[in-house]
């Protein structure tokens, strides 16, 4: 039987979890589906959220950058941390349920390092390319939080966890909606084979009601 994601989890339930890990960490928390739809997210950044998102030719990048992401995923990884085209990091894990790749948990838009003159370049670049404004682009730039990597392998287990909290809730919920179809179709016989009794018994009496007997 085929589930999708969103019947299996109430992502809305999930909002107290992402707050928790954006309070906690300064970054954000996503669930990704498989073709690149954002299902639920907290803490994004200005910087991703106001410039990368709004223009279109940026977020098909960001867009590829997921689904690339989610190849690696497929393909069997259990983690995966990199750079976006943008020059912010994210990082990814799987949510399995019944051990099926049903969507990714995301966290990113953080950076490893404070800044430089290198990397304010490249912004100041990026922002002439798409029309941003520079200052408000720099500024939000500038709220993106570091994230020494010695952080980033707590910030994954962490993102294990959680995904794997969601893969036994979607399980659970599997479960229960097998469990309810089965009892319906069970149900449905018990209907069919009671119509096809009360015919059965209609026609013997009367053939009975028209027999000379």
């Amino acid at each position: 039987m085929h589930h999708d994601f969103d019947t299996l989890i109430d992502i809305e339930q999930l909002q107290d979890q992402f707050a928790d890990f954006h309070a906690t960490t300064g970054i954000a928390a996503s669930i990704i589906s498989r073709d690149g739809t954002i299902l639920d997210s907290a803490g994004w950044q200005n910087v991703c959220v106001d410039f990368h998102r709004k223009d279109p030719a940026a977020k098909w990048l960001c867009v590829e950058s997921d689904m690339r992401m989610n190849t690696v995923l497929l393909d069997g990884a259990r983690e995966a941390i990199y750079q976006c085209p943008h020059g912010l990091m994210d990082a990814a894990v799987p949510i399995l349920i019944d051990d099926q790749h049903m969507a990714n948990l995301f966290s990113g838009q953080f950076l490893l390092d404070t800044p430089d003159a290198n990397l304010i370049a490249e912004f100041k670049q990026r922002a002439a390319t798409y029309g941003f404004d520079e200052r408000a682009y720099l500024e939000a730039l500038a709220d993106a939080p570091v994230i020494t990597e010695q952080r980033v392998p707590h910030i994954l287990k962490y993102l294990k966890r959680l995904a794997e909290m969601i893969g036994e809730l979607g399980l659970s919920q599997m479960r229960l909606k097998e469990r309810e179809q089965a009892l319906s179709d069970a149900q449905k016989r018990i209907q069919r084979a009671t119509r096809r009794q009360a015919k059965e018994t209609h026609r013997l009496t009367q053939t009975l009601e028209g027999s000379p007997m």
